[in-house]
This record gives structure tokens, C-alpha cells and sequence, in this order.
């Protein structure tokens, strides 16, 4: 059965998420044999394989996520795009002073 639909989760459109967050690819539960997955970030040019994306704090992304399970066959796959920010971590550093 061919993929049908491709879904993101952990990210929606405009959202401004912690660089920690994991963004998935997934296809509908009728796909078989199983999906394989395609990320790439229109904003970079960058692709990648498997249903995780990895973020970088900081970023803008435009994802695309390409699901397919049948490459044989023409029009058998799906695709979601998702466009967010991933926020830039900021560390505080606390010195401390001892006065004597």
C-alpha cells in the first residue's frame, strides 16, 4: 500500500521551538512495506535521511519531509513542509567574588 500522507510533528508553522526539541517525519499506518524519509532544509540546501531531523540552536528552517515506501512506483509518496525558528540557547555565567 502506498504512502498516502506525511505528517511533522513537534513543530508547527512560525513557531520559535528549544533547539532540543525532536521534529519526526511520519507517513500513514497503511503504508507498507514501511516509509523511508527525506528532510531537506530549503533555507540551507542541507538533506538528510530518517524520521528524526536534528536542529541547530538558532536556526531558520523550511523543511520538507519526503515519505515514500514503494520508489517503483510513480506518485507513491507523500510530503509535509514546515517553516519555524529554533531559539538560541543563551548560558549565563556566575563568578562568584569572595572579598576578604
Amino acid at each position: 500500500m502506498c504512502v498516502a500522507r506525511a505528517t511533522i510533528i513537534g513543530v508547527t508553522n512560525g513557531s520559535v521551538i528549544d533547539a532540543d526539541t525532536v521534529v519526526t517525519c511520519t507517513a500513514d499506518d497503511i503504508a507498507y512495506p514501511p516509509a523511508e524519509y527525506r528532510w531537506t532544509d530549503e533555507v540551507s540546501g542541507n538533506k538528510t535521511t530518517g524520521a528524526r531531523f536534528m536542529l541547530t540552536p538558532g536556526t531558520q528552517y523550511k523543511l520538507t519531509c519526503n515519505a515514500s515506501n514503494n520508489p517503483e512506483i510513480l506518485g507513491c509518496y507523500a510530503t509535509a513542509y514546515v517553516v519555524f525558528n529554533s531559539k538560541l540557547t543563551l548560558y549565563s555565567l556566575y563568578i562568584s567574588t569572595l572579598c576578604h
